[in-house]
């Protein structure tokens, strides 16, 4: 009776065996036999080209058989025909790559060696001065703060004392008719009038603040002429004093140095650009500088692994030579060794590439050509407090994108007074007093002009306006309409500043919480490789096993490492959104960028 029991539960189990094959083998063709006999190949690959894909075949020879008796059970797989074709169009792609020397991680590596024949160790404070003194993008922004405050000083220049002088010669011949005898009157003749002039002219004029101009100027001039009813030479001088001054358009301080506040506003706009332009190549450089250090620890976590896998392997040969173990163990074995080296590969590569990336930013990439960057400062977990409304009263007292948007409204402010202004009529005074003198020679005329003795003087007012005044009217309206436009962009920035303030915050927490729960997954993974190991040894785990554990340890430690970098990034970027990253790092831009350090201070000139 125990017996049959035995048997039956046999049975049992090889029929559950093989439903489980039937099923496997059958599974992907079940449609195509409810629905269709076959299935064609436009039907799978619409749009693409039959060369792409390999035919389908409609004759399946894999096939499961089943005994009727219990205690008599056979199970025949025929291997599908298809897969030696498909097997031998690779075998057909691969031979067209030619012939590939194989490489080993050891030649990769003596490769890498020739290629950075040297290393030098960087940290976070030379990383952090030598952008601020080699960044690019800061010395362009510079130039541009440079070029605003030129632009500022000749705008200036409208207050400089304007000087003319001018001085001319004439001789001229003029043909005059006259009487013979002037006292009859008879008689006609010709008569040649000869003139000669020389003038000398000069003079100075000043703006003045409320717009108006104040000039005053002095000429000389001599007259030399065979006229006998003139004395000859003859000497006139003179000087004057005039003032025009605009009573509506143009009148005041504020319409005369409009050009220099929006001058000054550029400065300062290109100002904060600089700031911007420092701020993110530093935080550039210190994500780089953490990039580094991540890229370093990852290919530490890979040669680890690579390791654990070569000991393995080392283990398997041997059993398997014993007879211990089967030959797959130490396929297994062999075929995760080459992952992990192809895995350390990858890595070395992205340490170059990080390594390149953070000498771009602080130090001179072409002549870095063969030099290998070694980080110093490790990342740690710095205690940051995180709230919302001080890092947004923060951003708004330092941040240089918002504070541009400030000055962009100032400036929209300023073109909203200056076009009002311009629609006004334009009435202006003019005023003026001259003192002349002559004589028959140089310095009598001098002497007329001292006594005051021939005194004119002249006032008035001209008007003008145009009577649709179109252009100024229409310049106005864009003034209005630039002033809403630079307050909508002033909330649209609070409101990208608050989002991305928010997102920091909650990578920030979500990046030291992965850090506590990283510490424990690493400690579980490592007891669980430890076990493993044991496990595998007498039997009760595969080589599948302890290499999948292996691999769980290295995702755990790389995941690790990368929530420490992350959260230590994190943290700079908040301190970039808020604009307040060179006071975390005390460093203030002061002409030039001073690091404030009283243990190093350090002048990185601009």
């Amino acid at each position: 009776m125990d017996e049959e029991l035995m048997n039956n539960h046999l049975f049992g189990r090889k029929i559950s065996l093989l439903v489980s094959l039937c099923v496997s083998a059958s599974c992907c063709f079940a449609q195509s036999e409810t629905t269709s006999e076959t299935m064609s190949l436009d039907a799978l690959s619409t749009g693409v080209p039959e060369t792409v894909l390999p035919p389908l075949r409609s004759e399946q020879t894999q096939s499961v058989e089943v005994s009727s008796s219990p205690s008599d059970v056979s199970v025949t797989v025929t291997v599908d025909p298809n897969i030696a074709d498909l097997e031998k169009d690779l075998t057909a792609y691969l031979s067209e790559t030619g012939n590939v020397t194989t490489t080993t991680l050891a030649d990769f590596e003596n490769l890498m060696r020739e290629r950075y024949t040297s290393e030098q160790t960087v940290n976070l404070k030379t990383v952090v001065l030598g952008t601020l003194k080699n960044s690019k993008d800061i010395i362009l922004s510079g130039y541009n703060v440079r070029t605003a405050l030129n632009s500022v000083i000749a705008e200036e220049g409208i207050y400089d004392l304007q000087t003319y002088a001018s001085a001319n010669a004439s001789d001229s011949e003029t043909p005059v008719n006259v009487y013979r005898n002037t006292t009859t009157k008879e008689g006609r003749a010709v008569y040649r009038l000869l003139e000669e002039q020389y003038s000398l002219n000069a003079g100075m004029s000043q703006l003045l603040a409320s717009g108006g101009t104040v000039d005053w100027s002095v000429d000389w001039e001599k007259d030399v002429t065979n006229d006998s009813n003139t004395v000859s030479p003859s000497w006139y001088s003179g000087t004057k004093v005039s003032i025009s001054q605009p009573l509506l358009k143009g009148f005041g301080r504020d319409v005369t140095e409009y050009g220099i506040r929006m001058a000054g506003l550029e400065h300062c706009l290109s100002t904060q650009a600089l700031r911007q332009s420092a701020i993110d190549a530093v935080g550039n450089a210190m994500m780089a500088y953490y990039d580094l250090v991540q890229a370093n620890a990852t290919v530490l976590v890979q040669r680890i692994a690579l390791a654990q896998a070569n000991e393995l392997l080392r283990v398997n040969m041997a059993k398997y030579k014993a007879d211990l173990l089967p030959q797959l163990d130490v396929l297994q074995a062999q075929a995760e060794l080459s992952q992990r080296e192809q895995d350390i590969v990858s890595g070395l590569k992205l340490t170059g590439d990080a390594s390149d990336q953070l000498f771009f930013y602080f130090g001179d990439l072409l002549s870095s050509k063969n030099v290998a960057l070694i980080p110093q400062d490790m990342p740690s977990l710095p205690a940051y407090e995180l709230d919302e409304d001080k890092f947004m009263a923060d951003a708004r007292r330092y941040n240089p994108t918002y504070l541009q948007t400030l000055i962009n409204i100032n400036k929209a402010q300023e073109t909203e007074r200056y076009a009002y202004d311009q629609m006004r009529p334009n009435l202006t005074a003019n005023a003026g007093v001259r003192a002349s003198g002559a004589g028959r020679d140089g310095i009598a005329p001098i002497d007329g002009v001292l006594d005051n003795k021939y005194t004119s003087w002249n006032a008035g007012l001209a008007w003008r306006f145009p009577l649709q005044n179109r252009n100024a009217t229409a310049n106005y309206a864009s003034s209005l309409i630039g002033i809403q436009s630079a307050g909508t962009n002033r909330e649209l920035t609070e409101l990208n500043l608050l989002t991305n303030i928010r997102e920091g915050i909650r990578q920030a927490q979500a990046s030291f919480a992965r850090t506590q729960f990283g510490k424990s997954t690493v400690e579980y993974n490592i007891q669980k490789v430890s076990d493993g190991v044991k496990r595998q040894t007498v039997g009760l785990a595969t080589s599948y096993d302890v290499l999948q554990f292996e691999q769980d340890l290295a995702n755990a430690r790389i995941s690790l490492i990368q929530a420490l970098c992350l959260y230590n990034k994190s943290i700079i970027q908040l301190e970039m959104m808020k604009g307040t990253l060179f006071n975390r790092l005390c460093i203030t831009p002061c002409g030039d960028l001073v690091l404030l350090n009283p243990n190093s201070l350090t002048k990185v000139p601009m």
